[in-house]
Formats: C-alpha cells, structure tokens, sequence
C-alpha cells in the first residue's frame, strides 16, 4: 500500500516541480529573447545562434533556481493534497510523517542526481561543441620545482607547447644554499623530442664571480626540465568528483592553489543536502500554514527564503574562494544556517 501511495506523492512532487521549473525557465528565455530580439529573427543562423546562447544559459539556471523550485514544489504538493484532505486520509490508514516526506526526498536525490550529470558532463559537452564558457582558454605562467636543487619558471604558455618566458634557478645545498646558475629563455618550444629555446643567457655563479654566456637557441632534452602540462585546465566547478580530486592532488604535487578546487568539492557534497534541506522547509511551512490556512503566504515566503538562500549561498562561495572562510565552511555554511531555522521552525511547531 504505501509502495502506491510513495509513487503518488512523488508523482504529486514532480508534477509541480515541472511546472515551478518550466516557469523559471520560460522567464528566462524570454527575456534572453527580448534582449536579443533582433539578432535571433535577423537570419537563420542569427536564430541558431540564439538557440545555442539560451541552451548554454540552462544548466546554471536550472543548478541555481533548482533548491527554491524543490521548496516550492514541496508547499504547493502539500497544499493541493491538504485542500482534498488526502493528507487527512493517508494518516488515517497509518501513514506517518516519514511516510509522507520520504517520496519527496527520495524524488529529491533523482533530481540531484540529474543536477549533477547536467553540470559535470552535459555542460562541458555544450561548452566544447557550442562555445567556450567556463572552460579555461589560456593557460597562465606557473613555477615548478626541479628536485631539490633547482627552480623553474614557465611562462604564459599555448596548448601547441610555446612558452613565452622560462627561467630555470639552480642552487647548491652545501655548505649553505646558494644560487649556482640562472638560465634565461626569451621564448620556448616543448616537441616531443625535447625542448627548444630561443635568445637564451646563462649566468654561471662562483667564488670568482658571475660568467654570462648567451646564445641564439639551445636544446633540452626532457629531462633537464620538469614536466609541464599544455593541456587547458577546465573550471573546477564543471569537474566531476573523481576529476576534480585528481585535479586538486596534482596541483597539490605543483605547488599550486587549491582554495577554489576545495571549495567546489565540498559544493558538489553540499548540494544534495541543500535540496533535502529544502525539502523539511517546505513540508514544515506547509504544515504551519495549512493549520493557518495560508497556503498563498507559504508560497510568498518560500520564494522569500528561497532567494535568501541563493544569495547568502553565493557570499559564502565568493569568501571561501577568496581564501577569508575555510572551503567546507564556505560551501556548507548556507545548509547550517538552514538548519538551524528548520530546527527553530520544527520546535516551534511542537509548542
């Protein structure tokens, strides 16, 4: 019996869903049209193009107006079901709380689930196929260590293998660390059978003093310089949990920052239990207004808290990748605060 009845409510959750999600997304492709009214009807490539540019908007609209579309499709399943006095019903025959909430938050982690396969494959794939947002398009200068014993700095550099600057510093460890040569290199070539460069000065450092010798262009096998990747690294917010924590070991290995990388993964992590969240808040709202028979003021502050929760999620992300809050902090800190009031709202209840 309660198999039937989990697959109505969830049916019942899903139909509004659709409905909240569909108006978001009507909105915003109608003001995209609006904005580019003439472009789109200028031609059939201008309409194509115009297609393309409203597609590629989708996957984020849907990842940001998604929890409040969860939020009001909980109130409004709820409410519908209270005016029938189905709810009434359903307890009668011992349907309890739980009965009742576990569809939506079953239903819920399908949605996740859909979320996250959006973001970390179907928008990268409409990045690479139709544009290039959020897809790294150069690849910045970056230094490396060379062992324990020398330094090397790698330019702003092309997918092809061309460095525009490297330098390479080479110390000796005893009797004390001192710098032993400098090598200089206007520009760099990477092929597979070693390294080319070009307008390169040598600077040979002793007890006597410092020997310069410049040269056109001089060969490096591969060793002599430590591996570099050409290969464009893609926004950490569309890698998939395995990439982006292979992602984030290696540049651990380089050297680099790992603020916004750590940030994203906890993001990924928080975001199913943003919709759980989400989903207890609108069930408790239901709940209190229905007692109150205030189902449209329900809805007024769903979309109320909802917006509250988008804006205080993205301050939360923009300190955490700005290094002034701790990653797991700064992608969970929304979730906690919202906990707590769903505490507060649920205590509140009881009494």
């Amino acid at each position: 019996m309660f198999s039937i009845l989990s697959r109505y409510l969830a049916l019942e959750f899903l139909r509004f869903f659709a409905l909240f999600l569909l108006a978001f997304v009507a909105i915003t492709s109608l003001g995209n049209l609006v904005n580019d009214l003439n472009q789109a009807f200028d031609s059939w490539s201008g309409f194509l193009a115009f297609l393309r540019q409203t597609a590629l908007l989708l996957p984020l609209l849907l990842e940001l107006t998604t929890p409040v579309t969860v939020l009001l499709a909980t109130i409004a399943a709820f409410s519908a079901l209270s005016r029938t006095s189905e709810v009434i019903a359903m307890r009668a025959v011992g349907a309890g709380s739980w009965q009742l909430i576990r569809p939506f938050l079953i239903t819920a982690c399908g949605i996740a689930l859909a979320g996250y396969l959006l973001q970390n494959y179907a928008q990268p794939w409409m990045q690479k196929h139709w544009g290039n947002a959020g897809v790294a398009t150069g690849l910045p200068a970056q230094w490396k260590l060379d062992g324990d014993r020398a330094i090397v700095y790698f330019g702003p550099r092309q997918p092809d293998g061309e460095v525009e600057q490297l330098a390479r510093f080479s110390w000796l460890r005893e009797p004390r660390h001192l710098l032993q040569e400098s090598l200089q290199a206007n520009k760099a070539q990477r092929k597979p059978e070693g390294w080319e460069l070009q307008a390169v000065a040598e600077r040979q450092f002793d007890d006597s003093g410092m020997r310069l010798e410049e040269q056109e262009s001089r060969q490096l096998s591969t060793s002599d310089l430590p591996l570099l990747s050409f290969q464009p690294r893609r926004d950490p917010h569309y890698l998939p949990l395995l990439e982006l924590w292979q992602d984030i070991e290696q540049r651990q290995r380089e050297g680099l920052d790992t603020t916004s990388h750590w940030v994203e993964l906890f993001q990924k992590l928080a975001y199913p239990a943003q919709l759980f969240l989400m989903v207890a808040l609108g069930a408790l709202l239901a709940a209190t207004h229905h007692r109150q028979s205030k189902a449209a003021e329900s809805l007024a502050i769903a979309v109320f808290l909802g917006i509250i929760s988008w804006i205080l999620n993205q301050i939360f992300l923009a300190v955490g990748h700005a290094g002034a809050l701790p990653p797991f902090l700064a992608a969970w800190g929304n979730c906690l605060l919202f906990l707590v009031l769903i505490l507060t709202l649920a205590r509140w209840n009881q009494s």
